[in-house]
Parts: structure tokens; C-alpha cells; sequence
């Protein structure tokens, strides 16, 4: 009888040194304040990592401004950035702030994000926010305000618009990074 033995030795780990809640975050909000969605990032070593991001992509409504923020915030022209995180440390809101201006509509940015010292093990993140007006198209019957509502949100394929008194004479839809996709009456 004849046998072959053979031993694979693990050296270090394939598993990255830090990690990303999600890599896609989205906030609706209102044109008169910031719309800030975020992930939560940790450090899954025992030593201090030092984390860069870069902006890869960038679509704003017009008048908007985008900024991103990791233990900071920059300002809306810088595209790239470099920040420590400590051992095991959670930072809770590395986020994209959208800054509307007081105009509707959409913002996405997509960041790029790794460790320095491993630039191999890349994440990309994409940010969406969305505002509208505060001002209230809402009927009120009975004391009550009725809306049209349209659900699921976001939309794969289909969706489905309840109006119960007719009130929506014009629809646009839109994708994720804020381009027209449809528009009618």
C-alpha cells in the first residue's frame, strides 16, 4: 500500500483587517438640511491600520454638494484622504453628507476604501441621498392628511402608486446615481 500525505500550513489570514457594515447606504431627507447616509467600519486587528478612501464616482442634482467624512469631514473638492483607525476601534459614521442647498433632489458618490498597508483587499461603497421639498403637497380630508404612496421603494421592476383621489398628474423615475430614466404624464 501506498499513501501520500500532503499538509497545507495557513500563514496569516485571507480575511481582510478591517470590515464594512454594508456597502451601500442611503438617506432621504428634506432640501433644508443635511442628507447623511453612513456604514460602520472596525478594525479586526490588534494594531493600528491606516484606512484610505477615494471618491470614484460622483452624480449631484444641480446646486448640491457632497462631502465625506471619516473621523472628519472635508471639504466638497477633496476626492482622497487618509485616516487611522486603533486596534479594534468602531467608527460608527464614515458617512457621505449631502448637502442639498435648498434644491430637491439626488446625490451618489462611490467610495473606494482600504487598508494601506494591504491595498489589494479593496471595498467600494455606494452613497445615495434624495430630498425633497418641506413644503407639503398633501391633501387634507377630515382632519386627515392623505399622501400617494409608492411602494416597494426602491424599485426593481415594478411598482405600484396608490392615489386615492387622483392627485398625481406627473411621474419621473430616476436610478440609484440620479439619471432619468422615465418621465411621464
Amino acid at each position: 500500500i501506498f499513501c501520500i500525505v500532503s499538509w497545507l500550513v495557513v500563514v496569516g489570514s485571507t480575511q481582510g483587517s478591517f470590515h464594512v457594515s454594508t456597502t451601500y447606504a442611503t438617506e432621504q431627507g428634506t432640501i433644508d438640511r443635511e442628507v447623511a447616509p453612513s456604514v460602520v467600519l472596525r478594525n479586526l486587528t490588534n494594531r493600528t491600520i491606516t484606512m484610505r478612501w477615494t471618491v470614484q464616482k460622483r452624480n449631484l442634482s444641480e446646486g448640491w454638494q457632497a462631502v465625506v467624512c471619516d473621523h472628519q469631514c472635508y471639504t466638497s473638492s477633496t476626492e482622497k484622504r487618509s485616516f487611522k483607525l486603533q486596534p479594534g476601534e468602531v467608527l460608527q459614521d464614515f458617512q457621505v453628507s449631502f448637502r442639498p442647498n435648498g434644491k430637491e433632489g439626488v446625490g451618489y458618490l462611490e467610495v473606494l476604501l482600504y487598508d494601506e498597508s494591504n491595498p489589494s483587499l479593496r471595498k467600494t461603497i455606494s452613497f445615495n441621498g434624495a430630498a425633497k421639498s418641506t413644503g407639503s403637497n398633501m391633501l387634507t380630508l377630515n382632519g386627515q392628511e392623505q399622501a400617494p404612496s409608492i411602494y416597494p421603494n426602491p424599485v426593481t421592476e415594478f411598482m405600484r402608486i396608490q392615489d386615492d383621489y387622483n392627485r398625481v398628474k406627473h411621474l419621473e423615475i430616476y436610478n440609484v446615481v440620479g439619471r432619468k430614466l422615465q418621465s411621464f404624464s
